[in-house]
């Protein structure tokens, strides 16, 4: 479905290798594969897709506190186990390759050094146990990535350097990240160069069906909202070349909706969640096809009180009915008098 490969967006990149078949979708955070043997959920709606896909069914579980009725579990105990360091903290991950991962955090003191300076990025290698610093020029604190069709990570977003007085503010920025094998490979970024229409923090996004990436909500400060998308490479669709699109959706879910969850549907349609509200949205018309029943028992699953998602996998034995699993959230009141200012959750 994603076969599209991007070259004119991404000029001074050449000779990427396509991702394999088995790599069609990875999502910029680390996933328990355990809540993917679960069969049975605490609550569970049932809905229809768009007309043009009638013959699939949508179903939304949402696991709300640590009990998952009747779910099967592989039995033996957990042990925790470390077999070296990171080298900075996991704040956002990414499975870059079979062998290795890429780790992004913020610019922090971490112990970890690359060319004189703290290090707030690692590539590590799952089977040596081995890191590497990377090197972005610019904060990545709660920004987003997501892969375009060819391999190449996206990542985009963050905010302004805080703690450590090195890097640029991160807030417009796209960097690249083209996996490779010899370990020579880094990040790519020049915000001279290519830069956000909008400046994003806490955005989310997501890898479209024509192999470019949408990115999605965000704030530009601790105050000021953004409720807005774009896309990269950018589009010129819906009168607007470039430039970031209105959604009325991420006004109608504030105070709590950073880190909205995007998950792209095998239709090409998107779910999006975010507060306690949830969507189909169709990115090509810009309209919400279908409005989803609210969270469950009131419960807030985006930043900050964010919640863990994923798309569950897609099997003959379900009829590849897309199904996605949202772990966790919070009942707190979203009311803004009670955020304390300038303080938001990773």
């Amino acid at each position: 479905m994603l076969s599209a490969c991007f070259s004119g967006g991404i000029e001074a990149w050449s000779g990427r290798k396509k991702c394999s078949e088995q790599n069609k979708e990875r999502y910029f955070s680390a996933a328990n594969d355990r809540y993917l043997a679960t069969t049975s959920f605490a609550e569970s709606l049932e809905m229809k897709l768009s007309s043009a896909f009638l013959v699939h069914r949508l179903l939304i579980s949402i696991l709300v506190g640590s009990i998952a009725i009747q779910a099967q579990y592989a039995s033996g105990k957990w042990s925790l186990v470390q077999d070296g360091l990171s080298g900075v903290s996991a704040l956002e991950l990414a499975v870059v390759s079979e062998t290795t991962v890429m780790i992004l955090d913020k610019v922090e003191h971490n112990a970890l050094q690359t060319n004189g300076h703290v290090a707030w990025a690692t590539e590590l290698n799952l089977v040596t146990r081995t890191v590497r610093p990377l090197n972005p020029t610019s904060n990545t604190w709660c920004g987003t990535g997501s892969f375009l069709s060819n391999g190449t990570m996206v990542s985009s977003g963050g905010t302004a350097v805080l703690i450590v007085s090195v890097g640029e503010n991160g807030l417009a920025s796209i960097r690249f990240f083209d996996p490779c094998e010899d370990g020579n490979c880094d990040i790519i970024e020049d915000q001279r160069v290519r830069r956000l229409a909008s400046l994003r923090w806490y955005t989310s996004s997501a890898r479209l069906e024509d192999g470019s990436v949408l990115i999605f909500g965000a704030i530009n400060n601790a105050t000021i909202i953004n409720p807005t998308y774009e896309f990269y490479p950018p589009k010129n669709i819906h009168g607007h070349n470039g430039t970031p699109i209105y959604n009325p959706f991420l006004q109608n879910t504030l105070n709590a909706n950073f880190f909205p969850v995007v998950i792209t549907l095998p239709d090409g349609n998107l779910f999006i969640a975010a507060n306690n509200q949830a969507m189909i949205f169709d990115w090509k018309t810009n309209k919400q096809v279908r409005s989803l029943p609210g969270i469950p028992n009131g419960v807030r699953i985006s930043a900050p009180f964010s919640a863990g998602a994923t798309l569950l996998p897609l099997t003959p034995e379900n009829n590849y009915t897309p199904e996605v699993l949202i772990c966790g959230g919070s009942t707190v009141d979203d009311d803004l008098a009670l955020f304390k200012p300038g303080i938001l959750s990773s």
